[in-house]
């Protein structure tokens, strides 16, 4: 649980320190692959199925806490630690995001990354440990799935 509550820190101050210091829209380039910038996305993930309307926002929140409820039962029927702290990550990320649909209207994202005119859409530190969490899972699935001594039967 310590996982998650310093997720939930960590993004809310970044996000913070970005509403309080940034311009909505307002581009800072630090190299010539990082911008940090100031956006809010009022859709899922990279502004994909924008939420424009009360019963758009209900569904997508909706959504969002059904999957919370998911992850958080399966961070408490966790069989080891890595797979508990990968869903940590998840949960810790979710409820980063969460909070800002209910407080700021939108998911505050930040960090900007390209090459040359090809960019990544802005996300933040939830959306990060979103991601990481799913890649600990998928890695340890996969690890579990291919290294699981195989049981014989023999008739």
């Amino acid at each position: 649980m310590a996982i998650v509550v310093a997720i939930l820190f960590f993004d809310q101050i970044s996000k913070f320190f970005i509403t309080q210091n940034l311009k909505l829209g307002q581009i800072i380039p630090y190299t010539s692959w990082f911008n940090l910038v100031f956006r809010q996305n009022r859709g899922i993930s990279f502004g994909l199925f924008p939420a424009h309307t009360w019963y758009a926002k209900l569904v997508l929140v909706g959504l969002i806490v059904a999957l919370m409820i998911w992850v958080v039962y399966h961070l408490w029927t966790a069989t080891n630690r890595l797979e508990a702290t990968s869903y940590a990550f998840i949960l810790g990320g979710a409820l980063g995001n969460l909070s800002d649909r209910f407080y700021r209207g939108g998911v505050v994202d930040f960090l900007e990354f390209h090459i040359n005119q090809y960019y990544w859409p802005a996300f933040n530190v939830a959306d990060s440990c979103i991601v990481i969490g799913a890649i600990l899972i998928f890695g340890w699935q996969s690890w579990h799935s291919w290294w699981k001594p195989k049981e014989t039967t023999e008739t």
